[in-house]
């Protein structure tokens, strides 16, 4: 056994001992598990495409009360995160991206209807396009591969619009 194998056994087994098996919605007593939240029919419905959250969902890190992380899996892959907003991390970050240099290939365009706040981040050139938002004391990522499964890109414009549509039913079950 690897030491890289042990640490990870050791994690998971402090997270499952404390019973954080899933992340908690501050306050409302409300049980939130990021592969859980939609489900792929959902996701296809609400995005208006066929070959998205197609596989079964995987995490890889063991969800906490402050923590819960997916991937839904198809042709493109979307990721969701949810974290707790620790001293303001939501703002520190997004302001932090407002400020940073054409040339570094980020861009942010504000969202707004989505949660508390919200901001569309473009990663470089055939990364990823990433929603934030700010639902409660909740921060939440949802994140499109700007490549398929078969290495295509993914239009910029189409990743928007389907980061923006799962936003869209991903918000109400969050509060």
């Amino acid at each position: 056994m690897t030491k890289l194998t042990r640490n990870a056994l050791l994690l998971a087994s402090i997270g499952l001992a404390a019973g954080t098996s899933v992340a908690l919605a501050q306050g409302t007593g409300k049980v939130l598990d990021a592969c859980t939240l939609l489900s792929g029919p959902e996701v296809r419905t609400v995005a208006k495409r066929s070959d998205l959250a197609t596989g079964t969902p995987r995490t890889h890190q063991i969800s906490t009360a402050s923590y819960s992380s997916c991937v839904l899996a198809g042709t493109i892959d979307i990721g969701i995160t949810l974290n707790t907003n620790t001293n303001d991390y939501y703002a520190r970050m997004r302001d932090t991206y407002l400020k940073a240099p054409p040339n570094s290939g980020f861009r942010v365009e504000k969202q707004g209807g989505l949660g508390d706040d919200a901001y569309v981040l473009f990663a470089p050139p055939g990364t990823q396009v990433r929603l934030e938002m700010l639902v409660g004391a909740r921060r939440v990522s949802l994140s499109v591969a700007k490549t398929t499964d078969t290495k295509q890109a993914v239009p910029e414009a189409e990743a928007k619009r389907i980061v923006l549509a799962v936003a869209s039913a991903l918000v109400p079950k969050l509060r």
